[in-house]
């Protein structure tokens, strides 16, 4: 018969020389097997050293294993699936066995060979001053389950439990919104459902309470775990309530409430089984959450702190490139035809161009922003990303906040509708209704400097007159990121003077703004910062002067 003991620790090696000592005791004086597995969760002291020093001396099977800052239950849970015992013992590191604790679990088994229904085999636990860590079960050697234990039979305190494995590896410690840390409760309660515990009145194991230990910082605990003990307290409804007593129901409903009012459930009473726990939640819920909000009255007003402190960082970073990558497919001998696909089958050559390669840039509130490069160099294909007429092979790319773009001359304007018209038309793919182009639609006239022309189809405009009605739309839709490229080159000195001092308006009032250019002059006056593409990868990202500089150095 084989005893597995699985031990989680961070940073005490300290404390497992008394752990190993106590196994080494205990297997002097008993015939069963023992294997000793270790998870080290990410210690920075001498914990692998010390456990490479137990190994060495060849007394006991020791598997280490290590994992980076997991947690406990998930360590366990590791631990568990790569046992072999045909039981399981959970032994912190702050814990280690009583005299004859092997014997005493031993001659536990060899009593009731018959453990199919039995998950656990549960013991007292002492303190290091010999003081029992609760109180003794009713009877002696008798049948239960854990939750009847703790909320119908009076049992208080810690115990000890030896798993049987072959239940134990059937389940895991679940846990919720990315938490570390669920109480090992939850998991036993699921048992209950299920299988049964048989309780002795014998001690097998000792714990040293730690400063830092669980036990001392219960409400820390409730306070950095909450959704996993709401998850707890919610499956409580689960159970059979008939017997429990009056103060232990106030128990469950009271910490149902306050898991509740932390992690700001809403519709709490639909995981409320039974009629009378439904009144119960319903009286109890107003003065437990005015209780709940007085005593967390500091972690509340910290997570909300948080909460705003990281909405406001999200709206703060307006656009978030994150290694993108974007390839086109280039058609070298491509047919054109159904009948040149069947004779020349083998025509259809191309090759795999990669524009833009492992791309990451963050764009901030209100700044103004300048890609540079030569032609080819992937300034207009990240430009096309930022605004989704395109998406990337690999990477993601955020923005938050309304968009508006000047990407190619005419984009979203219909030939032969009127300039008016094409008002409508493309200030309705931006978002706004007709009520609200209403209201701008002089304004836009207005800033085009078109007069009559706004009336003539657009097919009749020269390059410059498209730019100024595009331009005008654009900046009058009322959004927080605008991306330009090089289209204010085709207007005259006036308008472009104009564009720019409109520009600096909207930069003034938090605007965001992303530009392609090939006009140095341009980025130096207007621009906070330039990024640089070169070959699809980006070579130099700075203050524009120093980015040009370089750039200018490069390329001429």
């Amino acid at each position: 018969m084989k005893i597995s003991i699985l031990t989680p620790t961070y940073n005490r090696a300290n404390l497992l020389k008394n752990l190993y000592k106590s196994i080494l005791e205990n297997c002097t004086n008993c015939k069963l097997q023992v294997e000793w597995l270790i998870m080290d969760d990410g210690s920075k002291d001498e914990t692998k050293l010390m456990v490479e020093r137990f190994i060495s001396d060849k007394k006991i099977e020791i598997k280490y294993f290590y994992q980076e800052n997991s947690g406990k239950m998930q360590a366990l849970n590791k631990l568990v699936q790569k046992c072999n015992g045909d039981f399981i013992i959970e032994c912190d590191s702050d814990d280690y066995f009583s005299n004859n604790a092997f014997e005493t679990i031993e001659e536990a088994i060899e009593k009731d060979k018959n453990l199919e229904n039995i998950y656990a085999l549960v013991f007292l636990k002492y303190d290091q001053n010999g003081n029992n860590m609760g109180n003794k079960f009713p009877e002696n050697e008798y049948e239960s389950k854990m939750f009847d234990l703790y909320f119908k039979e009076g049992t208080i305190g810690e115990k000890a439990l030896v798993f049987n494995s072959n239940i134990r590896k059937k389940y895991k410690y679940e846990l919720e919104n990315k938490e570390k840390f669920i109480t090992e409760a939850r998991l036993y309660h699921k048992m209950d459902l299920k299988y049964n515990v048989k309780c002795f009145n014998k001690e097998i194991m000792i714990c040293e309470y730690r400063e830092d230990g669980y036990s001392k910082n219960l409400n820390d605990m409730f306070i950095k775990y909450p959704y996993g003990y709401f998850a707890y307290f919610k499956e409580m409804f689960d159970q059979d309530f008939k017997g429990i007593k009056l103060n232990k129901r106030m128990y469950i409903y009271k910490h149902y409430i306050l898991f509740s009012i932390l992690t700001k459930q809403k519709k709490i009473l639909k995981n409320v089984k039974g009629s009378i726990n439904k009144l119960a939640i319903a009286i109890l819920y107003i003065p437990g959450a005015i209780a709940t909000k007085k005593k967390f009255k500091k972690y509340i007003e910290e997570e909300e702190r948080c909460r705003k402190m990281a909405k406001e960082n999200i709206e703060e970073d307006k656009i978030v490139v994150s290694h993108v990558y974007k390839t086109f497919n280039i058609y070298l001998d491509k047919a054109n035809s159904l009948k040149e696909k069947m004779l020349f089958w083998n025509r259809n050559k191309r090759e795999k161009r990669e524009v833009l390669k492992d791309v990451s840039l963050t764009i901030k509130k209100g700044e103004a922003v300048a890609l540079i490069g030569v032609n080819g160099s992937g300034k207009s294909t990240l430009l096309k990303l930022m605004t989704k007429i395109i998406y990337p092979n690999k990477g993601k790319i955020t923005t938050n906040g309304k968009l508006t773009s000047l990407l190619e001359l005419g984009a979203g304007f219909h030939p032969d509708f009127s300039g008016r018209e094409n008002i409508y038309f493309n200030a309705s793919i931006f978002g706004l209704t007709k009520k609200e182009i209403d209201e701008r639609l002089e304004q836009i006239i207005e800033f085009s400097e078109l007069g009559d022309y706004i009336d003539n189809p657009v097919r009749t405009y020269s390059s410059g007159m498209y730019m100024r009605l595009a331009f005008a739309v654009a900046i009058n839709v009322d959004a927080e990121i605008l991306l330009v490229d090089e289209i204010l080159a085709v207007g005259d000195q006036h308008f472009q003077e104009k564009c720019i001092a409109k520009m600096k308006e909207l930069k003034k009032q938090g605007k965001t703004m992303v530009f392609v250019t090939h006009s140095m002059e341009t980025v130096k006056e207007f621009c906070s910062r330039a990024v640089w593409l070169s070959n699809g990868v980006i070579k130099m990202d700075g203050k524009p002067d120093e980015v040009i500089e370089e750039y200018i150095k490069e390329t001429l």
